[in-house]
């Protein structure tokens, strides 16, 4: 028998180890508004992110640093869940301070990211 005539032997789907990470995670800090690059730098991370074939399911971003964020960073968020669920992903915002929160609240967004709530400051 030569190499042509023996079965191909194919590992099994459960022996492949995954190399794809549970979750990737994008963090931003500063503020995120119309006059700041690091929300195109950002828009470019979260779109690259939720389309990469390669990339988790769950894309988290921490915004625990971020001082600020206007409309236009709103947009960034936003426009990124809306390419995630496309591609069968979703965007979880990490430690959003009050300012966001509020933000999301008044605009209806709140309900449509998913966010973990700050860790408790210390007395």
């Amino acid at each position: 028998m030569t190499d042509h005539d023996q079965p191909a032997r194919h590992p099994s789907p459960a022996a492949v180890p995954s190399a794809r990470p549970a979750v990737v995670v994008v963090s931003v800090a500063g503020e995120l508004d119309m006059d700041a690059d690091r929300t195109a730098e950002l828009d470019a991370a979260l779109q690259r992110a939720a389309t990469d074939p390669g990339s988790p399911a769950e894309i988290t971003v921490d915004v625990s640093g971020l001082g600020f964020c206007d409309s236009a960073g709103l947009n960034v968020l936003l426009r990124a869940q809306l390419t995630a669920l496309a591609h069968g992903r979703t965007i979880r915002l990490r430690g959003p301070n009050p300012q966001l929160l509020n933000l999301l609240k008044r605009t209806g967004a709140l309900t449509l990211l998913d966010h973990e709530p700050p860790p408790p400051t210390a007395a």
